[in-house]
């Protein structure tokens, strides 16, 4: 079964290779109880299998999904908490799929945004090319229009090499921030957690101390 499911990942087009992520949640989540086979036959080709739907997904990253990586790192973190995987398993599993970044705490989001941000801002600063090259491409689609120069087509191919850098700065942007989200999620689901251990200790104490004050009224 393990092997069908893999064969399928591999052939399934972007859309399909997350939903195929989440059904072997479903089937590691359901069949944990009853032992470790499914949990044995998946933990060879998971690493593999979860840099694939990173690799394949990322194009959705810029047009449909830029949750991608929270998604994936979301079922990861459930089996971590949940004991499906190791945390050394876990972490294997990210560290193949390009999903670890050395961001686990406020500062070190702000200092990794902050040094992405001042190289888009440099970028779009520099952009005076991108204004020439803009009103070249209006004069070759006037009526009076001629053909490009040598020194006119330099200017365009600069300007492309300029929107390329832009798009590469604002994709690690986006990744960063996905990541990060990621990781910021899987904190607040945690302190949401241990909160209603908490509580629950808190109600056990009020009702012990009620048992007790009825005990000495008696």
């Amino acid at each position: 079964m393990v092997q069908l499911w893999y064969k399928e990942l591999l052939k399934a087009q972007s859309d399909k290779k997350l939903a195929l992520l989440y059904l072997s949640n479903d089937v590691l989540q359901t069949s944990r109880k009853k032992g470790t086979e499914f949990h044995d036959a998946f933990l060879p080709v998971l690493p593999d299998s979860i840099k694939t739907i990173i690799r394949f997904v990322k194009e959705l990253l810029i047009r449909d999904n830029p949750l991608v990586s929270y998604d994936v790192t979301r079922v990861l973190n459930v089996w971590q908490e949940r004991g499906v995987f190791s945390d050394k398993s876990v972490q294997n599993f990210k560290t193949k799929a390009g999903l670890l970044l050395p961001i686990d705490n406020i500062k070190d989001c702000q200092n990794k945004l902050n040094n992405t941000f001042i190289k888009l801002n440099q970028n779009v600063q520099n952009s005076r090319v991108l204004t020439m090259a803009d009103e070249l491409h209006k004069s070759t689609n006037s009526s009076s229009a001629k053909k490009l120069g040598t020194s006119e087509l330099d200017t365009i191919r600069s300007a492309r090499s300029h929107l390329s850098d832009e798009e590469a700065l604002r994709l690690e942007l986006i990744r960063d921030l996905s990541v990060i989200l990621g990781i910021q999620k899987s904190k607040l689901e945690a302190c949401k957690k241990k909160g209603k251990e908490f509580d629950q200790l808190l109600s056990q104490d009020k009702v012990f101390d009620s048992a007790k004050k009825r005990k000495l009224l008696d």
